[in-house]
């Protein structure tokens, strides 16, 4: 995981879905960030003594980088109660690094979705520690080729979905569709 540690990640169920799988050998968790919730986090995983996680406080772009290099899977948290959708941009990253995403969200988010449904990776709700428990065993079963094939479509949906140009053409179909009246002032 990397990334904002605040009110909108939720981190009590954070915490709570880490935990479920202390003391495991098979996973090894990676969390680097920063934020108004970073001290809560840091207190609970001490208490915890969870020997398969390590905390890192936030990097430098190029360290997160080489960090993420290192990595399976990449992990989304968003706060449950959230009622308008949020595409987080840590997403870009993983999709950088062809690293397959999972995701706990709400259900007004689409992140998950677009991720399950181009076969990158997979989506629970950010309620429910079963959800992420299931999720994450599923994936500790995986292959490394499986894994990479994954990472794959999803450095593939980034380079068709998420270029400068890409975007740029986006939102001018939308400009020559939805045109304004009067005067543009940008």
């Amino acid at each position: 995981y990397g990334g904002n540690m605040g009110m909108p990640q939720d981190i009590p169920f954070f915490v709570s879905c880490l935990k479920r799988f202390r003391g495991r050998s098979d996973c090894f968790f990676v969390i680097c960030g920063a934020g108004c919730s970073y001290g809560r986090f840091e207190q609970s995983m001490k208490e915890s003594g969870q020997a398969n996680l390590l905390l890192i406080p936030g990097l430098t772009r190029n360290e997160y980088d080489t960090l993420l290099e290192g990595c399976d899977i990449g992990l989304i948290f968003l706060d449950s109660r959230f009622t308008v959708p949020n595409f987080p941009s840590r997403l870009l990253s993983y999709l950088e690094k062809s690293i397959p995403v999972l995701c706990c969200t709400d259900c007004s988010t689409d992140v998950g979705i677009v991720c399950e449904q181009n076969g990158f990776g997979w989506r629970c709700m950010s309620d429910s520690t079963d959800g992420f428990a299931t999720l994450a065993d599923k994936i500790c079963g995986l292959t490394d080729e499986e894994i990479a094939r994954m990472g794959e479509k999803g450095r593939q949906y980034l380079e068709l979905h998420y270029t400068a140009s890409d975007c740029c053409r986006k939102i001018a179909e939308d400009y020559a569709t939805q045109k304004p009246k009067g005067a543009v002032i940008g």
